[in-house]
This record gives structure tokens, C-alpha cells and sequence, in this order.
């Protein structure tokens, strides 16, 4: 076969369809999305079936080989046995995409794999692309394809209406998220459910509704990142195009963590290698279901802050000052109301109210439309605040007060988000502006839209090194304290001075020559957690302490004879950091920054970016530490240190670029203190090729 386009043009805008496997019976599966089609697509419409000449009063095929013609998009409700034979035959037809509906495929075993595996092949070399199998379709509102079984809540009309693009790898929840967002008033353009991806990734599906104009943002449920790749890409393209990426990205428990020796390699789940992708490719996540559908819904609206002060408005005291809670849990700024805007505000609300923010404008002034309206220009235009939540309107005057909304939001081009429940809640999202129904996710849709304004507002990033940075070899070895150090150094990583020896004589000569007091340590080929098996001894002062922590290693680590150790220069005060970095069998390399010492795991403070690491990402990767407070006050790093610290990260991203054969790397702890960074101990983990 002779490979055909790969775009995914025939899936979403298709110029015929056909169902293989249609059913007369609407509420079957084969029915189902056949009675859709003939409901909804403008199209030459196809069915087969191998028992009837018409279903549904529509004319049917017996086969693939007796349809007129080969159809753009082929949708399968047929069992999985039937599935590979007529995924060949549609191949041979010409037709250009499939939907594969049938489980019982690699998620079944080996049979199931083995046919999985016969799709990809027949999709590669025709070019046919393929979603699923074992997944609930597709629907492209545009066009009026509905191909999917999933119910339907509402009437679902065919719209050329820009709105949201959903991609889920799972038909359940991609189904729960369309209706999730129609609740809340936001159209939905296209949902794409990708199942098993023997052909199509989810990453595709995101990189192709990316492109499309009438999709404004999409929406994504994710579990495995099986084509980072084209996620990326479509990451940095969607950001370009300011059409917002909002990822619920399911795995983030540590129980999905791989085995690793160094504490780099524990630290570094397979979610943190997820979220520094989703951080590199400018995507947002959700923490939640719900954040998923209303951090898109603020987003969608296509307005993003030039700043971090946000004016509450709220006829509620106590709703205002949780909203002024999360926001400030997020980061943002609450500024005071300037002299000017209160005084406006102050001569239209009562006595009991509140002119400065968060703005407590009571119910008395929604009562009040024209009122209402005054304080709304007021603070809406006061230059002070780039952003405005509208938390609460009263019912007896909603429209007159959603129309002076969306009046006064015209005079800018800064974010106002509502935050109002109930049936009132759609009606605001489907007028344009922004609705969120719970006032805390109304602030964290605020935070979100810093986050994505800052995103777009950074300079162009090095693509990360993916699959050609990915881990090769099967096995490995820790290099030895010389090995290691020789290649920290050769990446201007500063070391502590320390020499490297194997019996007690040696040990003392070393110590004479470092100076005391002076730190005894197990060579790291030797044991890779030191302190687990008492190979660490910390202010050493003479000889005789010298020979007994020698001995003492020696017995712990269960050698006879010589044992290799580390006489190292102690080393002042200073804060504790970590420095690693790991490579990933999917994403290729990352380096980490984090609170050190032996409580680095149970501290668990730790921020990650996918190699090549500039200054600045090393800089936001600190500033971010502790909410923000390592970097903040007269305790924390200064600005110096900053930069200190930030050049051994970018360091170490350089030697993971440039060491393909390192699979880990961890300076702990990195001490901090007033002559710079210095690391005090190293692991290099390398991997041996497999032959």
C-alpha cells in the first residue's frame, strides 16, 4: 500500500461518512451513531450490513467491497474479531480514516495485542489514520459527525460556533467532560476519544484541533504520555496562537514511582517528568475535574492580565475574603482601593459595605441596577487592577446587571470573571464572559490566568531533548568519588577539596593534607546511601578518630581489607540544596532543584525542568521553592546566590546533554553558604550499553 496524507483532516471534516456494522435498531451501537448521521451530517451517508438492504429506511451494503464508493470516515461497531479484516478492507477501498469502537484488543492480552498490533501496521503503511480502538469516538459539531455511542444529554445541532476542543484517552470521561462543559454554558466544538491509540495519539488529536479556527481552547484528559513529541509541539504552536491547553493529567501518586538508588531517582515520579513537560510545552494543568472545566472556561474567553492585582467585587463579606484567600495562596495581589475609585464607590453603598477590596458592595447596591453599574465602571477601569472578580448578583435584577457587565467590560481589554451559580452560570458563559460557579475556583481561574499570561510573555525555550535523550542502557554502575568529581569539575560544578583513600594510614596522611577537622566518608561505589549504613563521620578531629571511623566503615560495610574512602575539607553553614537529574526512558533528561540533606525525600520540595535547563528556567525553578519564600525575606537566597545556585543547575543540565551514558546525577547536599555553592556530595549513576 501506498501511504496517504496523515493529517486528520477526514476525521474531523469529513466529506462522507459510513457505519460498518449499522444497526435498524437506533438505540444499538451500529444504530445509534448511523440515526446521528442521518440526523445531523449533510454528507453522502453509507451503512453496512451483512443481513439487510436498508437500515434505519437508509439504503445498506452487504459489504465493504458493494459500497459505491470508499468513505472519508469509516466508523466499526463490530466486534473485535471482525475488526482487522475490515480495517484491510477499508484500507484497500481508499478510505482515509476509521473509528474503532470494540474492546478486547491489547487491553485483553496477548490475541488482543497481536490484532492491536495488525491496525498499526495496516495505519502506517496505508496512511488510513485510526482512533481506538476500544474508545466511545468522536464528534466534530462543525460538521455535524456525531460518531460516537456515548449518550447524549441534549440535542447536540450541528454549529460552526468556535469553542472548546476535548481530547480524552478515555471515552467515559471524555463524555463526562462535553457534558460537564455544556453545563456550564460553554460550546463544545469538538471531543475526540482516543482508547487505545493503535494509530492516533491523543497528542495528535490536540495538535490537529490546535489548528483548526473554530477551536478557541482545549480541554484534555490524559493518562499516559505516549507521544511527548507532538505534544510538545502542539504545546508551543497552541501558545503561539493564544489557544489555551487545559490538562487533567491523571497518575500523580507516588505509588507510580520507579526504583532508584540515588534520591534524584526517587524524587523524580513519573509525574514530575509529566508536569515538566506540560511546564516546557506551555500547557496548563488541572488539579481536578471541576478545575479542568472552569480554569477552560476563564481561559476560553481569550483576555490574559498584564499584571498580578485583582479587584475583588462581592455582596458578600465572608465570599470576599475567601476568594482574597486563594488568590493569595496563588500568588496574586490584592492592591487597596485607590482614593479616587473609593470615593466613587463609597457614595453608592451603605455604611455597612466596603469600598476597599476586596469590594463589599452589598445587596442593597445590586439592588440598584443603575448603582450597581457606577461601581462597576469604577472599578473595572480603575488602571490599578488587572483583573476583576464579580462574585454574587442578585436575581431580581440579573439582566439589567449582566447587561452593565458586559457594557463596562467592553471598555477594556483586561480579564472580568463572574462568579454566580445556578442556570445563571450558562447564561453568562453563553453571552461571552467568563462564569465560574464556585467563588474559590472563580479565584483559582484567575490564578490559572497569570500562570498562562506569564507563559505566553516568556522568551522562546529550547525544545527539550525527548526521545533522543532517553535512557539506552539496561544496567549501570555508580562511579567512584574520583570518577565523580573528575566530572563534576569538568562542568565547573564547584566541589568541596577531598582525597580519596583505602586503609587508615592513608586516611590520616589525607587529613593531614586537607587540614582538620575533616568529614570520613564511604566511597559512593561503595555504598550509594552513605548515612543508611553509618558511612558518614562529620567533624573528625585528630588521628585517632581518623583510624576508628575508618574501621568502623570498613565493618559496616561488610569489606575485608582495604575499603575506599573519602577524606573531605568540612565545609560552614549555609542552607542545604539538592542538585540532580535523571533520565527517563520516555522523556530523556531532567534536572532538579530542592531543599537537601537526609531529609530531601520527606521534605519532598523539589522542582523539575526537562534538559536543556537556560538560567532563567533555573532562576523560576528556585523562585518557586517553598511557595516563593526560599528566594524572599533577609533569610533566603539573595539575588546573588540566586544566580550562584542557578549556574550549578544549568551545569548539570549541560553535562546530562552532553553524557548521554549518565542516567543520574545527585549533588547532595549542595551547601549553600557565604562563599557560594559548593557540592559536598556527589552520585553519578552510568549506564552500561547493552550488548
Amino acid at each position: 500500500m501506498t501511504p496517504r496524507g496523515r493529517n486528520l483532516d477526514a476525521l474531523f471534516a469529513p466529506a462522507s461518512v459510513a457505519v460498518i456494522g449499522a444497526s435498524d435498531n437506533p438505540t444499538r451501537i451500529g444504530g445509534r451513531v448511523l440515526a446521528r448521521f442521518l440526523d445531523n451530517f449533510a454528507g453522502p451517508i453509507y451503512a453496512v450490513n451483512a443481513n439487510r438492504d436498508t437500515v434505519q429506511g437508509h439504503p445498506a451494503a452487504r459489504s465493504i467491497a458493494d459500497l459505491p464508493a470508499a468513505p472519508d470516515l469509516a466508523v466499526l461497531a463490530l466486534p473485535a474479531d471482525l475488526v482487522p479484516d475490515a480495517i484491510d478492507e477499508l484500507a484497500a477501498s481508499g478510505c482515509r480514516a476509521a473509528i474503532v469502537f470494540s474492546s478486547g484488543f491489547a487491553e485483553s492480552g496477548a490475541e488482543g495485542r497481536a490484532m492491536q498490533d495488525r491496525l498499526r501496521t495496516v495505519a502506517s503503511e496505508s496512511g488510513m489514520r485510526i482512533i481506538g480502538p476500544n474508545c466511545v469516538g468522536t464528534m466534530s459539531i462543525p460538521s455535524g459527525v456525531l460518531a460516537t455511542f456515548a449518550d447524549l444529554q441534549t440535542d447536540v445541532a450541528p454549529s460552526a460556533e468556535p469553542g472548546v476542543g476535548i481530547v480524552s484517552q478515555s471515552g467515559a470521561l471524555g463524555s463526562v467532560f462535553f457534558h460537564a462543559a455544556q453545563a456550564l454554558g460553554l460550546h463544545v466544538s469538538y471531543m475526540c476519544t482516543t482508547g487505545n491509540e493503535a494509530d492516533v495519539s491523543a497528542a495528535e488529536a490536540i495538535a490537529a484541533l490546535v489548528e483548526r479556527p473554530d477551536v478557541q481552547s482545549v480541554m484534555v484528559y490524559l493518562e499516559a504520555l505516549s507521544d511527548p513529541e507532538v505534544l510538545y509541539a502542539a504545546g508551543r504552536r497552541a501558545l503561539e496562537l493564544g489557544k489555551p491547553i487545559v490538562a487533567l493529567k491523571a497518575g500523580a501518586s507516588d505509588s507510580g514511582a520507579r526504583a532508584a538508588a540515588s534520591h534524584s531517582g526517587s524524587l523524580a515520579a513519573p509525574d514530575r517528568f509529566a508536569q515538566a513537560l506540560l511546564d516546557r510545552a506551555g500547557i496548563m494543568r488541572a488539579s481536578s475535574p471541576v478545575e479542568l472545566v472552569t480554569v477552560t472556561a476563564a481561559l476560553s474567553s481569550g483576555r490574559f492580565p498584564t499584571g498580578d492585582r485583582v479587584a475583588v467585587m462581592t455582596l458578600s463579606g465572608g465570599v470576599g475574603i475567601m476568594i482574597a484567600d486563594a488568590l493569595d495562596a496563588g500568588g496574586l495581589s490584592l492592591p487597596r482601593t485607590c482614593e479616587e475609585t473609593a470615593r466613587r464607590i463609597e457614595k453608592l453603598i451603605p455604611d455597612y459595605g466596603s469600598a476597599q477590596n476586596p469590594i463589599d458592595y452589598t445587596a442593597n447596591a445590586v439592588n440598584d441596577p443603575a448603582g450597581f453599574a457606577e461601581i462597576l465602571d469604577a472599578v473595572v477601569t480603575d488602571d490599578d487592577f488587572d483583573m476583576v472578580i464579580v462574585s454574587g448578583l442578585a436575581m431580581g435584577t440579573f439582566d439589567e446587571n449582566l447587561a452593565a457587565i458586559k457594557r463596562v467590560r467592553d471598555k477594556v481589554t483586561k480579564p472580568v470573571v463572574l462568579s454566580v451559580s445556578g442556570p445563571n452560570s450558562v447564561i453568562v458563559n453563553r453571552r461571552g464572559i467568563p462564569c465560574v460557579p464556585d467563588a474559590v475556583h472563580a479565584a483559582n481561574a484567575m490564578v490559572a490566568l497569570k500562570t498562562y499570561a506569564d507563559l505566553r510573555a516568556r522568551p522562546p525555550v529550547e525544545t527539550p531533548q525527548l526521545s533522543e535523550g532517553r535512557s539506552r542502557g539496561s544496567t549501570h554502575r555508580t562511579l567512584s568519588a574520583d570518577e565523580t568529581r573528575t566530572l563534576l569539575s569538568r562542568f565547573t560544578i564547584p566541589v568541596v577539596p577531598e582525597i580519596g583513600v583505602v586503609d587508615e594510614a592513608g586516611a590520616v596522611q589525607a587529613a593531614e593534607t586537607v587540614g582538620y577537622p575533616v568529614a570520613v566518608k564511604l566511597d559512593p561505589a561503595v555504598a550509594e546511601h552513605k548515612t543508611e549504613v553509618g558511612g558518614i563521620r562529620l567533624d573528625v578531629r585528630n588521628p585517632a578518630e581518623v583510624r576508628t571511623a575508618v574501621a568502623d566503615m570498613r565493618a559496616a560495610s561488610g569489606v575485608t581489607g582495604e575499603v575506599r574512602v573519602v577524606i573531605q575539607q568540612m565545609v560552614g553553614r549555609g542552607l542545604e540544596l539538592t542538585v540532580g537529574a535523571i533520565r527517563d526512558s520516555t522523556l530523556g533528561p531532567a534536572v532538579l532543584v530542592g531543599l537537601g540533606g537526609v531529609m530531601v525525600e520527606t521534605l519532598n520540595e523539589i522542582e523539575m525542568s526537562l534538559v536543556p535547563v537556560s538560567h532563567a528556567d533555573a532562576e523560576r525553578m528556585l523562585r518557586k521553592l517553598c511557595g516563593g519564600r526560599l528566594t524572599a525575606g533577609s533569610r533566603g537566597l539573595d539575588d546573588a546566590a540566586v544566580k550562584a545556585v542557578g549556574d550549578v543547575i544549568v551545569a548539570v543540565s549541560s553535562l546530562m546533554a552532553q553524557c548521554a551514558d549518565v542516567i543520574e546525577v545527585d549533588v547532595n547536599p549542595l551547601i549553600v553558604g557565604e562563599l557560594g555553592p559548593v557540592a559536598v556530595d556527589g552520585l553519578v549513576r552510568v549506564a552500561r550499553p547493552d550488548v
